[in-house]
């Protein structure tokens, strides 16, 4: 079955791409036949891809932002946060230390947040 792919746009109207998309037309570029290349390279399980990547490479597109995190190790029954990290390992090797701890009686839980530009 494949799955349906719809066409995201900015504010400006631009077709927003992921960055293996993006890699696609900017190669198409490059290319004698550039609606061949992103024929042959468009993902044919994503129902609708082709015709995405052929309306980016005429109209233009912008990559979309990566998404970021923050990883809150918190007391699990205050749920107050104990520490905040930004990287997944970060956060682990906090939790491999407070568990190593023999005094230590609550174990915490990790909150896995996706930040925005706002925070």
């Amino acid at each position: 079955m494949n799955k349906k792919l719809y066409a995201v746009k900015n504010d400006e109207g631009k077709i927003v791409l992921t960055k293996k998309q993006a890699e696609i037309v900017e190669n198409a570029r490059i290319i004698d036949i550039p609606a061949t290349y992103i024929s042959e390279s468009a993902n044919l399980a994503v129902s609708g891809e082709e015709d995405l990547l052929m309306k980016a490479y005429v109209n233009g597109y912008i990559v979309e932002k990566d998404k970021k995190f923050k990883y809150e190790c918190q007391d699990v029954f205050s749920h107050e946060a104990i520490a905040t990290f930004n990287t997944y390992d970060e956060a682990d090797n906090f939790l491999d230390v407070v568990y190593s701890k023999p005094g230590w009686w609550t174990i915490p839980v990790m909150e896995i947040m996706e930040v925005t530009d706002d925070d």
